[in-house]
């Protein structure tokens, strides 16, 4: 049998998951969504007000039943705050979301060596707590702090293989706790941004997605029932490093084949095509929209890998949705229907109704899924 507490948890959180979704509902219309009695929802909107978590809207409804008027309610955006902090390779990308999705600050911090766990660490213990107290006033609504790791991250908050910034087998969310009296959740980075798409994305309330996410290296994040899929220890959709062709053998460990040709190294190495020197991606973008031979031939070779990415994700996950992310997704203007056109011409079950869209969270969109993490807990019923 569920415990009172317990029951009282999960209506609260459905209830403020349904204003996430719905933005203003009267007790009557909570009720019937959430099929409990009038007397229960009132119950649970009142602590919910109480906490600062709800506000009434002075808005009027009429109970179709009753006709009675009652008041309508809404998420108090200044209710809660979450932090999200994402380690990059030169630097940290700190955001504050509110408790209607709306990031309200952002902040970089440039790292001379990202290499070191400390150096990083100590960077960001010092931007998570500057933020609490100079925004946010140390005020006692922060609700957690949300870490996006370019790597594999353990489940107990371990980051094993971080290829990118060269770490292994780091305590983080161990060290982190020594510094943070906040709630701490570590992810890695392309799962927290696929989070962050559920919440603050175009497609909000989407329940099954994948976003791919195209940076140095390249990951999937996969959405299964509103919840991140990790897999056994916590490792999946390390897609990046999928091995797709037989002469990939003599690859390092560390360089998965796939993140190599559709990851930026690759791209603006130019597939062995004669080209300008390509000194970053904006540099590269100005160059397509000049409609350079060189560029394009190369950004139709990057598309040829990414229709690969994403028929491996459609039979692997055979998500509704694959969102691009990072860096690299704003490569996909030029390409978008070449590979649609590819998809489709393929003829197969798992790439039926496939959607492919970009991120609308745009280049802060990892560290907005750190803010998701800490988010999550607030609509996910605690077990204890």
């Amino acid at each position: 049998m569920a415990r009172p507490k317990l029951v009282r948890h999960i209506n609260q959180s459905d209830a403020l998951l349904l204003l996430k979704e719905h933005q203003t509902l009267s007790r009557a219309a909570f009720a019937r969504a959430l099929g409990l009695t009038r007397k229960t929802v009132t119950s649970v909107t009142s602590e919910l007000l109480e906490q600062g978590l709800l506000v009434e809207t002075g808005e009027t409804f009429i109970t179709e039943a009753t006709g009675r008027p009652g008041q309508g309610l809404k998420l108090n955006p200044d209710g809660a705050f979450f932090l999200g902090v994402a380690i990059d390779i030169q630097k940290l990308t700190a955001v504050v979301v509110n408790l209607c999705g709306e990031v309200i600050f952002e902040e970089k911090v440039y790292l001379e060596n990202s290499s070191d766990p400390m150096v990083v660490i100590s960077a960001a213990v010092k931007l998570v707590k500057e933020i609490v107290s100079k925004r946010l006033n140390s005020s006692p609504k922060v609700r957690g702090v949300g870490l996006a790791i370019p790597g594999m991250v353990s489940r107990d908050g371990v980051v094993r293989f971080a290829p990118q910034i060269n770490w292994r087998e780091i305590s983080l969310r161990r060290i982190l706790s020594k510094h943070l009296t906040l709630p701490i959740f570590i992810e890695n980075d392309a799962n927290a941004a696929a989070l962050a798409e559920v919440y603050f994305g175009r497609r909000t309330g989407a329940s099954n997605l994948c976003v791919l996410m195209l940076n140095d290296g390249v990951g999937a994040g996969i959405i299964v029932d509103r919840k991140i899929f990790r897999g056994g220890q916590g490792y999946a959709g390390e897609i990046g490093h999928l091995d797709l062709r037989l002469e990939c053998a003599g690859l390092r460990e560390q360089t998965g084949f796939l993140e190599s040709v559709l990851g930026r190294v690759g791209l603006f190495a130019g597939y062995g095509k004669p080209v300008k020197k390509i000194r970053d991606l904006k540099h590269f973008t100005n160059l397509l929209r000049k409609q350079d031979a060189s560029a394009k031939a190369i950004v139709d070779t990057w598309s040829e890998w990414l229709v690969l990415a994403i028929r491996s994700i459609a039979d692997l996950y055979n998500p509704s949705l694959v969102i691009l992310s990072g860096e690299l997704s704003c490569l996909y203007e030029f390409v978008d229907s070449k590979v649609i056109m590819r998809l489709q011409s393929r003829e197969f079950p798992t790439v039926d109704h496939l959607q492919v869209e970009v991120s609308s969270l745009g280049e802060n969109g990892r560290a907005v899924g750190g803010a998701a993490l800490a988010y999550d807990s607030l609509f996910s019923p605690a077990l204890d």
